[in-house]
């Protein structure tokens, strides 16, 4: 779905069902082939102790480029810029977990 112009002055984009910039759906083989990769999407988790159980809990989101990664805290409170994913979760303390079969 192609999220189009500003929507009425509202400053968010419309969402409409015109055909993106290709005349359909752009997908992740049209990004690779426009320019060369295709971006990674990975969540941090950490495990917290309460009581007698421990809690997974999602601490960041963030998105893998070629030139690093940059992360947004779930509370969306702050915004991070790393080396890579994998040094992101480790100045978090976290797990990697990579979305939607990303490697």
């Amino acid at each position: 779905m192609y999220h189009g112009p500003e929507a009425e002055g509202n400053g968010f984009a419309a969402e409409t069902d015109r055909p993106g910039p290709l005349g359909r759906a752009v997908t992740a083989d049209d990004l690779r082939e426009l320019t060369g990769f295709e971006p990674r999407l990975f969540a941090l988790v950490q495990e917290f102790a309460e009581a007698d159980a421990v809690i997974p809990e999602v601490v960041a989101y963030g998105i893998s480029l070629p030139g690093g990664a940059t992360t947004v805290h779930a509370g969306g409170r702050s915004i991070g810029r790393w080396a890579s994913a994998e040094s992101a979760a480790s100045r978090f303390g976290a797990c990697l977990v990579w979305l939607n079969g990303a490697r």
